[in-house]
C-alpha cells in the first residue's frame, strides 16, 4: 500500500500555496464515471493492510513536531500510546465477542457439520452407522439443546446438546467408538466446551473450535480415521463447527485480531496528555490537533479524539479538557462528522464482509471500499503535506469538505441496512427435516435477521427512491449495480441453465429438494408436488425491479429443470449475461427471450417427443368409452368375473388377461399406447368416494350394500381403469387429473352397466313376443322402456353434449398453446367442465343422489323380472312339462297348441298378485323419483342459468310428460 501511495503522491503532490490548484482536489464521486470490478477477497484483505500502513504512518508523524516539541516528551507520548495499544490488543483477543446475530451464532435446531483439527470431516457410514473422520464432504447433524424450547435459543459453552444424523439416529458411544444407531435409550448428552478458556459462557459461533465431552470422554479423531472417546483433552479433541449452508473458514481467521473492528469497538489509547497543552502557541496546538485529526479521519482513537457509542451510534468526541480557541473549535466540529461517517462505514464493511451475510452483501462492501479508496488516497496526501509542515487546520477542512456529503450518504445507507430486518425463515425453509420432532416453519419465523440477497437490494432501492439529489441517486444506483452482480449471476444460471447456485439463500426462488425416481417412477399424489412445490417463491428475497418478471423467472427455471431431468440438453442460443440497469428493458428482454426459449423447448418435448396429445386421445378412448366395440368385447369377456366378490377377483387375477383379450379383439388393437391401460379394483365405490370427499354429508352410503366391507362387494361396483403415466408426461397428465378421468369413467360405466341389465330384461321380454300375453305384461314393458329412455339419454348427454364438445375445444387449445402452463390450464379446465356438467361436483351432490336412486330402481326392476321368470319359463321346460318337444312339433297345429300352453302358464305368473304389486310399486317409485329429480334439476337451472342442465331436462322430459 505504501508503494502505491508513493506513486500516487509523485503524481498528485499538493502545492504549499494557500490557493490549492483544482487538479489536486480529490473528487469523491470520480469513481462513478469509471467503476471498477470489485474483488471481494482483495477488498477485505486490503482494509487490514491499509490500516497497517497508516499505523506505520503514525510512527513517521512523530518527526513532524520534533522541531517544535521537546523530543523526549513527544516520543514518550507515542511510546506510551503504542504500549497501551498492545495491552488493548491482548485484552481484545481474549475477550472480544460479537453482537448476537442469528447468521453467526449456533442455535437450537440448526444443522451443523464438524471438521477435525487436521482438516478431515466427520461423516457417518450409511451401512454400519460408525462415525468416521475422513472424506471431503461432511455429514450433517441436527443439534438439539436440551433446555431449549424454540429455535431462538442460542447455544453457549457449557450447554448439554444432542446430535442426530440425517436418519434421526442419535450420536452415541459403543465400546469407545462413536456411532449413530437407532436406540431405545435416551440420547447421550455432549457438553460443548471452549478448548482455550475454561468456564466460558459466551455464545458458540460458526467457525469456532470446540470440544464435545460426554460421560464417556471427549469426542476424539484418531489417525486411522475412526472417531472415538478419550479422557484426555488434546488437539485431536478439537472440532471446528459450522452450519450446513456455510463453508468452513480457515482456522487462522478465527484466531487473528480484527484491527478494523477493534479500533472502533472500544480500542483505546493512553489517557495521558501533555501536561501543558495550553502553554504551547496556537500554531503548535493546531499542529497537534491536525496530527490527531488524521487518525480520527481513519476511525482510529488518538490522544485528543476518541470514538464512543452514544444513543447506539458511534461518535467522535474531542477531549473536553482542551480549551481551544473558538475558531479552532468551530473547524474541528465541522470535520468530526466526517470522522464518524467513515468509522461507521468501515465498521459496516468489516462486519458485512463476513461469509454468513451472503454474496450480495460482499459485493456491496467491495463497492463501498472501492469508493472509499479515493478518500484514503486523500488522507495519504494530507499526511504527506502534514509531514512537510504545509497543512493547517483550515487547509485540512478545505480539502476534506468535498467528501463529507458523499460519506454522509454512505453512512445513511449503512444505517438503513442495519435497521432493516427480515424473518429468519428465509434461510431455514430449505433445511433438511431430520426427524418428525423438527420445529415447524411458523416457529422458526419468530426471529429476525439482517437483510441479505434480494432484501438487501430492496433497501438500496428504498434509498434511491427517497433521495432527491441527483448525485445521491447516482451514488446509490452505482452501489445497486455493483451489489446486484452476484444476484444476477444466480439469476442467469437459473433462467439459462435451470440450476440454482444459491449457497446463502439469497435468491427469490427456493429449491425445496423434492426428488423423483425417473427409473422406478410412482404415479401418485406426491408426484404432483414436483411441479407445484419443487420451487417456491421467497417474496422477501424478490427485488422490486424484478417483481413484474417474477412469475416468468420462476417458470423459466422450472421448464429448463424439467428438460435437464429428462436427460435433454439445454443450450440457450442468446447472450447469457445479465446486469442491473435503470432501464429494465435491457435485462427484461433477455428474461423474456429465455422464457420463450424454455417454453418452446419443453412444449416440443411433451407434444412432439412424448406425444402428449396422442396420449390424451388414448385416455379418452378408454375412460370415456368413445369406442363402443372395446366396451362390448370387454364386458362380454369379463362380466361373469366382475359379478364375483372383490376378494375372489383379486385371488384369481384374471381381469388383466380378459382386458388384454378385449384390446386385441377390438379396434383398440391399433392404439400404440394400449399396453399402458390397466384394470384395477378401487377400495371404495364411486358414491363412497364422493361421500368421503364431501365429508359424509350426502348420505350416499344408503345406496350401497355392504358398504363397510369392500371385499364382499361385486367387482362391478369397484372396477376402474388405470393408465400408466411416466416422467415427464406426468407434468401434463397429473395425478389429480388422472383421478378425474377415473371419476368420469366410473360414473359413465355405472350407466352402461344399468343399460346392459335393462337390455337383458328386454331380451327376456322378446322371448315371449309370440305368446298371447301382451295385455298382461304391457305394464312391465312400458316401465322397462321408460327406464331405458332415462339411462340412454343420460349416456348420450354425457358423451355427446359434455365430453365431445369440450374435447374438441381442448384439442384446439393444446395445438395453439405457447407454454406448458397453458396446456395444463386447458387440460384442467376441460376436466373441471366435464366434472361439473356430469353432476360430479360437490355443489351438485343432491342431483347426483337423485340419479343414483333412479339407477338403483332400474337395477331392482331388472333383478325382479329375472327372479319372476326364472328358468322354468323357458320354452323347452314348458313344452316338456306338457308332453311337447320342439323336435316333435311338425305342424302348425302343434305349434299353435304349444304357444297356447305357454301363454296359459306365463299368464298365471304375470297375473300373480305378487308380480303385479311388485311391478306397480317399482313403477310408482321410478315415476316419483324421476319427477322429483326433474324438479330439482329445473330449480337448480333457474338459479344458476346453467345451459347444460337445460339440455339434460330437454332430453329426459322432451314432451313435458313428467312436468304435468
Amino acid at each position: 500500500q505504501l508503494s502505491a501511495f508513493s506513486k500516487t503522491l509523485s503524481d498528485r503532490t499538493l502545492s504549499s500555496r494557500e490557493n490549492v490548484p483544482n487538479s489536486v482536489q480529490t473528487d469523491f464521486m470520480s469513481t462513478l464515471s469509471e467503476p471498477s470490478q470489485p474483488n471481494l477477497e482483495s477488498s477485505r484483505n486490503g482494509s487490514h493492510s491499509e490500516v497497517k500502513s497508516f499505523s506505520t504512518r503514525s510512527q513517521k508523524s512523530s518527526a513532524l513536531s520534533s522541531s517544535e516539541l521537546p523530543q523526549n516528551e513527544f516520543r514518550g507520548l507515542f511510546s506510551e500510546q503504542k504500549s497501551e495499544e498492545k495491552r488493548n490488543l491482548a485484552s481484545q483477543q481474549s475477550g472480544y465477542d460479537e453482537v448476537s446475530n442469528p447468521l453467526v451464532n449456533i442455535r437450537h435446531g440448526d444443522t451443523i457439520s464438524l471438521r477435525s483439527a487436521i482438516g478431515s470431516y466427520a461423516i457417518v457410514d450409511s451401512s454400519s452407522g460408525i462415525v468416521m473422520c475422513s472424506g471431503s464432504t461432511p455429514s450433517l447433524f441436527k443439534l438439539s439443546k436440551r433446555s431449549a424450547r424454540s429455535t431462538e435459543h442460542y447455544v453457549q459453552y457449557g450447554d448439554a446438546i444432542q446430535l442426530f444424523d440425517s436418519n434421526a439416529c442419535p450420536m452415541s458411544v459403543d465400546c469407545l467408538l462413536v456411532k449413530c444407531l437407532e436406540s431405545t435409550e435416551s440420547p447421550i448428552d455432549w457438553i460443548i466446551m471452549n478448548p482455550f478458556k475454561e468456564n466460558s459462557l459466551k455464545t458458540v459461533k460458526i467457525g469456532e473450535s470446540v470440544c464435545l465431552r460426554s460421560k464417556h470422554g471427549y469426542l476424539t479423531s484418531n489417525p486411522d480415521g475412526t472417531v472415538s472417546v478419550n479422557n484426555i483433552q488434546s488437539e485431536d479433541t478439537e472440532w471446528q463447527i459450522s452450519k450446513d449452508s456455510l463453508p468452513f473458514a480457515p482456522k487462522w481467521s478465527t484466531k487473528r485480531f480484527d484491527i478494523i473492528r477493534c479500533r472502533i469497538d472500544g480500542f483505546r489509547t493512553s489517557k495521558s496528555r501533555y501536561s501543558s497543552f495550553q502553554s504551547f502557541p496556537e500554531s503548535t496546538q493546531q499542529q497537534l490537533i491536525v496530527n490527531d485529526l488524521l487518525f480520527a479521519l481513519l476511525g482510529i482513537d488518538s490522544n485528543y479524539f476518541t470514538f464512543s457509542y452514544k444513543d447506539s451510534s458511534l461518535k467522535c468526541v474531542l477531549d473536553e479538557s482542551l480549551k481551544l480557541s473558538s475558531s479552532l473549535t468551530h473547524i474541528v466540529s465541522q470535520i468530526l462528522p466526517l470522522c464518524e461517517y467513515y468509522a461507521r462505514v468501515e465498521k459496516f464493511c468489516s462486519i458485512r464482509s463476513e461469509c454468513q451475510y451472503g454474496l450480495v452483501s460482499h459485493a456491496l462492501c467491495s463497492a463501498i471500499k472501492a469508493l472509499t479508496k479515493e478518500y484514503l488516497i486523500l488522507i495519504a496526501q494530507l499526511e504527506h503535506k502534514s509531514l512537510n509542515d504545509e497543512l493547517t487546520l483550515q487547509k485540512l477542512w478545505f480539502y476534506v469538505q468535498s467528501s463529507i456529503h458523499s460519506m454522509k450518504r454512505l453512512d445513511r445507507l449503512c444505517s438503513d441496512i442495519e435497521k432493516s430486518e427480515i424473518s429468519t425463515n428465509i434461510t431455514r425453509n430449505s433445511r433438511i427435516p431430520f426427524s418428525s420432532n423438527s420445529r415447524s416453519r411458523s416457529e422458526s419465523a419468530l426471529g429476525l435477521m439482517p437483510p441479505i440477497g434480494g432484501a438487501l437490494l430492496n433497501v438500496i432501492l428504498n434509498a434511491i427512491s427517497r433521495e432527491g439529489d441527483r448525485e445521491a441517486k447516482e451514488l446509490f444506483t452505482h452501489l445497486l449495480r455493483e451489489s446486484s452482480v452476484p444476484y444476477f449471476n444466480i439469476l442467469s444460471k437459473w433462467i439459462f441453465q435451470g440450476e440454482i447456485d444459491d449457497p446463502y439463500h439469497e435468491f427469490q426462488v427456493e429449491d425445496m429438494k423434492i426428488k423423483i425416481d425417473k427409473v422406478d417412477y410412482t404415479f401418485s399424489a406426491a408426484s404432483d408436488r414436483y411441479w407445484s412445490d419443487r420451487y417456491s417463491l421467497r417474496t422477501q428475497m424478490l427485488p422490486r425491479f424484478l417483481e413484474k418478471l417474477s412469475d416468468k423467472i420462476q417458470t423459466t427455471g422450472k421448464y429448463l429443470n424439467v428438460i435437464r431431468e429428462s436427460n435433454r440438453s439445454v443450450d440457450f442460443p442468446g447472450n447469457q449475461q445479465l446486469s442491473y440497469t435503470v432501464d429494465s428493458s435491457q435485462y427484461g428482454d433477455k428474461i423474456d427471450s429465455a422464457y420463450s426459449f424454455a417454453s418452446k423447448r419443453l412444449l416440443d418435448l411433451l407434444l412432439c417427443e412424448e406425444k402428449l396429445l396422442e396420449r390424451l386421445r388414448s385416455m379418452k378412448r378408454y375412460f370415456f368409452l368413445s369406442e363402443g366395440d372395446f366396451y362390448v368385447h370387454f364386458m362380454d369377456n369379463a362380466e361373469e368375473e366382475l359379478q364375483k366378490s372383490v376378494s375372489v377377483i383379486r385371488r384369481s387375477n384374471r381381469l388383466e388377461s380378459l382386458l388384454d383379450l378385449a384390446l386385441r379383439s377390438s379396434t383398440a388393437n391399433f392404439d400404440v399406447f394400449n399396453e399402458d391401460l390397466r384394470c384395477v379394483m378401487q377400495p371404495m365405490t364411486l358414491l363412497q368416494q364422493l361421500d368421503v370427499i364431501n365429508g359424509g354429508k350426502d348420505g350416499f352410503d344408503e345406496f350401497e350394500s355392504n358398504s363397510g366391507n369392500s371385499s364382499v362387494i361385486s367387482g362391478m361396483k369397484l372396477m376402474s381403469f388405470e393408465y400408466q403415466i411416466k416422467w415427464p408426461l406426468s407434468l401434463g397428465i397429473t395425478f389429480m387429473s388422472h383421478q378425474r378421468y377415473k371419476f368420469i369413467f366410473r360414473h359413465l360405466f355405472a350407466f352402461k352397466q344399468v343399460e346392459r341389465l335393462l337390455f337383458t330384461t328386454w331380451t327376456l321380454h322378446q322371448s315371449f313376443k309370440e305368446l298371447d300375453i301382451s295385455r298382461s305384461i304391457s305394464q312391465s314393458h312400458c316401465l322397462r322402456q321408460r327406464m331405458l329412455h332415462f339411462v340412454q339419454n343420460n349416456i348420450f348427454y354425457l358423451q355427446l353434449e359434455v365430453i365431445e364438445p369440450n374435447w374438441h375445444i381442448l384439442e384446439q387449445n393444446v395445438k395453439s398453446a405457447s407454454t406448458v402452463d397453458d396446456v395444463l390450464q386447458y387440460h384442467n379446465h376441460f376436466l373441471s367442465i366435464c366434472m361439473k356438467e356430469s353432476l360430479l361436483s360437490l355443489e351438485d351432490s343432491f342431483l347426483l343422489k337423485g340419479i343414483y336412486k333412479l339407477m338403483a330402481i332400474c337395477e331392482e326392476f331388472s333383478a325382479f323380472i329375472a327372479r319372476s321368470w326364472n328358468k322354468r319359463f323357458e320354452s323347452d321346460d314348458l313344452t316338456s312339462k306338457n308332453g311337447f318337444n320342439k323336435s316333435e312339433i311338425r305342424s302348425l297345429s302343434d305349434r299353435a297348441k304349444n304357444i297356447k300352453i305357454q301363454s296359459e302358464i306365463v299368464n298365471r305368473v304375470v297375473i300373480n298378485k305378487e308380480f303385479v304389486i311388485g311391478v306397480r310399486d317399482l313403477q310408482q317409485s321410478f315415476d316419483n323419483g324421476l319427477s322429483s329429480f326433474l324438479l330439482d334439476l329445473r330449480r337448480k337451472s333457474n338459479q344458476n342459468v346453467d345451459s347444460h342442465l337445460v339440455n339434460m331436462i330437454t332430453r329426459l322430459d322432451f314432451n313435458g310428460f313428467y312436468s304435468k
